[in-house]
This record gives C-alpha cells, structure tokens and sequence, in this order.
C-alpha cells in the first residue's frame, strides 16, 4: 500500500474525483496509482468501509493487479472480513508468495483462527527463503505470545530487534510480554541501542522511562522523561508521566507541578486531574485534593479513582459517613479493585459497624486472597478489639499463602510481644528479620514506650548478629 506520492496535491485532486464519480454514480477512469492512493487516504483517515467500497470499484477496473489484491486483503481484515481476507491473500500468493506484508498479513489471519501451530509451522519453513527475516521473527514472537509461552516468544523478539533495533512496533510488544513475564529489565539493552540510533525520538524516550518507572529505577526514569519533554515540550501525556515518576519517589510538590503542566496543556483528561489530588493527599492538603477529584469526575462522573480519592481524604479527615459515600460510588463503577474494598472496610470499622467492615474484607479475600494490606488490616481490627488469638491465626493463613512476605512476620511478632507471648514472638522475628532486616523498624509503631522499644532494638540486633536472641 502506497505511503508516498509525487504530489499531495495530485492525491487530494484523485480523492476528489473519486468521491465525485462516487456521489454521481458517474463511471471515470482513475488510473492504479490514484486507487491505491484513495484506498490509503481512508485506511489513513480510519474509514475501513470507504476503503472497502474503493478496493471493489479498482477491482473491477484492475481484476489481476498483485499489489491491489494485497491492498484489498489488508482492508478486508481490517473491516473484520477474515474469510474474504484470506480469499485475496490467496490470490496474492500466486504472483508473489514470499511477499513479507503477504507472509504477515496470513500470519495474522491464521491467528485469529486460533491455528498458531500452523502459523509457527507456515514461518519455520520460510525462514531460509524470505528476506526480511526481523519481521518472519516478529511474527514468530507475537504466535508464540499468543501461545503463552513467553520463554520462546522473547528469543524471536531478540532475534528480530538483533536485526532491526530500531523496529519501535515491536519492541512495544516486546515490552508487553516481558510484563506478563514480570522481566522488564532484559528491554534496557534494546532501548538504549534504540536510542543511540535515534536520540531524536520523543515517544521512545517516554516509553524507556516508563520501563524504568515501572522497574523502580526512578533516578534514570526521571532523566528519560526529561529528554522526552525536551524534545516535545508539548506533549502532555510525558508531563503527566513524570508526575507519576515523582510520586513514586515521594516527590509530591514537584509531582503536583508536573501534573498541573499537563493540565495546561490539556485540560480535558481527568486523570490529570486525579494525579493533583494524589499528591494533594500525600501532602495531607486534603480540601485541595477533593477539589481536584471533582474536577476528575466532572470531566468523567464514572472517574473512579476520583470518587476514591475523595473516600480517602475524608477517612484520613475521619469523616467515616461521607467516605463510605464515595468509597461506594467508587465499587459502583469498579467493583472488583480490593483497594476500594479495603477501605471501606476501615471506614465502616471507624463507624462502628463492625459486621459491615468484615463483610468488605470477605469480599477483598474474594477477589484478591493474597493482598497483604487485606490480611494487615483486617487482622488489626481483631488486634484492636482484643482478639488476640484470632488475629495471629489470620496472619499464619496470610503466611500459608505469601511465605515470603516479611512483614506478615513482623506482625505477628507484634501481635504476640503484645500479649506476653515472647517465646513465639521471637521466632516470628527471627524470620522476619531473615526476610527483610530493614522493615524491622514497624515493630516499633506498636510499641510507643522508649524503653520497650530499646529492647526490642536489643534483641533485634541480637538476632541479626547471631542468628538468633540471646533472650
């Protein structure tokens, strides 16, 4: 499909003529050329059906042409028509079967069809006859994605952006199965020769940094989405990005000024607005912060992070009624989020109700079992009202499903100094330590007397020394 013509003012005349033939029902002869012309003005333009309708009048003028019979398979795909698409995909095959868009394209079709071992099948044999092997590779990635096995997808990714680093398509979809696969960093390389060959590129700098967001290296995060705002200074949607990156690094002044920088430039996305009102909240401005969460629900009344984020100022204000309020309206529009759940669990034990609070908790067990807040705070409420042992038997099922989470044994340890239980206490702590030394320190928010606090530091050190307490 054409993408560059002698004249836009020639292509702007055919599309003209063409549409004037159409609207008169008038028969004129357009020559190839000014047909794939119009058929890519409206794929360009996202008019499928136009595109459709102008494929059929070629075709009739220009029955046997090899490179409209491709044009017309990738719009039939396009409008949804596989059947057909396939039927001119065959066609294409006869006057050039090793044709990569073709090879692609049929890829793509038999893939909807649910027929990927035929697909990597089709592609291992064309590998030692086609050219442009990056894109057989490419292909050969995304079946295998489909397939769910992401080991073989990224060595075909690899392979491909071996070839060609510079193939931003699909080093987005490679991004997309180092997610699923939870292995962002194996992209770095790839970015980085992306980028020395092309530094210019705005929305490859944008991407890269929100790798390295997502992969908690902040600092370069920061540098990246810099260099992306450098280049396009405009574009809101970086702006909005690097208030992400200051929040997770608890910037939160700074995040709120980025954030309202893609405000100015665009003021119609509630998100940005929602971003406000988090580092609103964060820095304990809470009538700022629902002022700006109304705003994210008037651009959008189903914004449900907006009517959480007003739930949230109000149960951090202790306004426990009016959060209830909107932490609902919040579970209205996304039911299954456990954050909303959660807090309206904390809000209604704040009220008293506590039947309500512990049928918001079952539902977050129900959708998420191994949400580590659920199990803290649902524990705590237990803690709280005395229940002592119930509260560590709730911790040890939390335990049973997330053994590696440190900080399930550090409060159990809380749990059982508080009741005289030094013995079980201790061997808690000792793997909490042995997990993660450094969240020790939210023992101590249990314990507000400084010379408890003193020998628990004690025995704490004791058992990161010697491997256990001397008590």
């Amino acid at each position: 499909m054409p993408k560059e013509f002698n004249s836009d003012k020639e292509g702007t005349e055919w599309v003209r003529k063409y549409e004037s033939m159409m609207a008169n029902q008038k028969s004129e002869f357009l020559d190839l050329e000014a047909y794939e012309y119009i058929i890519f003005h409206y794929v360009t333009l996202n008019e499928p059906g136009k595109a459709k309708t102008a494929c059929e009048q070629a075709m009739e003028t220009y029955p046997y042409s090899s490179e409209l019979l491709l044009d017309y398979a990738h719009v039939l795909a396009n409008c949804g028509d596989n059947v057909n698409a396939m039927e001119m995909v065959a066609k294409a095959e006869q006057y050039f079967p090793y044709d990569i868009d073709l090879i692609v394209l049929k890829c793509s079709l038999m893939n909807h069809e649910g027929r990927h071992k035929d697909v990597i099948h089709y592609l291992t044999e064309l590998e030692p006859i086609v050219e442009q092997k990056e894109r057989l590779y490419h292909a050969l990635a995304n079946t295998f994605a489909l397939l769910e096995n992401f080991e073989d997808a990224v060595v075909w990714f690899k392979k491909s952006l071996d070839i060609d680093p510079n193939a931003n398509d699909c080093l987005e979809e490679f991004l997309v199965v180092l997610s699923a696969d939870d292995n962002l960093e194996l992209a770095l390389p790839y970015f980085k020769i992306a980028l020395d060959n092309d530094p210019f590129d705005a929305l490859l700098w944008l991407s890269y940094a929100n790798v390295l967001n997502t992969i908690e290296d902040f600092e370069e995060s920061l540098v990246a989405i810099d260099y992306c705002i450098a280049l396009e200074e405009q574009m809101h949607v970086a702006h909005f990005h690097k208030g992400n990156i200051l929040m997770n690094m608890e910037k939160y002044e700074d995040a709120a000024q980025s954030f309202q920088d893609a405000i100015l430039i665009n003021d119609k996305q509630p998100e940005y607005y929602v971003g406000v009102g988090a580092a609103m909240e964060n820095l304990e401005k809470y009538d700022l912060a629902i002022h700006n969460f109304r705003k994210s629900i008037k651009l959008r009344p189903e914004q449900d992070d907006g009517y959480f984020g007003i739930g949230s100022c109000l149960l951090a204000m202790e306004k426990y009624s009016e959060a209830i309020h909107f932490f609902n309206k919040a579970i209205q529009f996304d039911g299954e989020n456990p954050t909303y759940w959660i807090n309206k669990a904390v809000a209604e034990y704040g009220l008293g109700n506590i039947i309500s609070a512990e049928t918001a908790f079952e539902k977050v067990y129900e959708i998420d079992p191994e949400n580590l807040t659920l199990w803290l705070d649902w524990s705590h409420i237990y803690f709280e009202r005395g229940h002592i042992e119930k509260a560590v038997s709730m911790i040890n099922e939390a335990i049973s499903l997330m053994p590696d989470e440190a900080l399930l044994y550090y409060r159990n340890a809380a749990y059982l100094f508080s009741s005289g239980s030094f013995k079980e206490a201790l061997l808690y702590l000792e793997n909490g330590i042995l997990l993660d030394y450094d969240s020790h320190a939210v023992l101590y928010d249990f314990f507000e007397d400084i010379k408890t606090q003193k020998m628990l530091y004690k025995i704490i050190q004791d058992i990161k020394n010697n491997g256990k307490s001397n008590q």
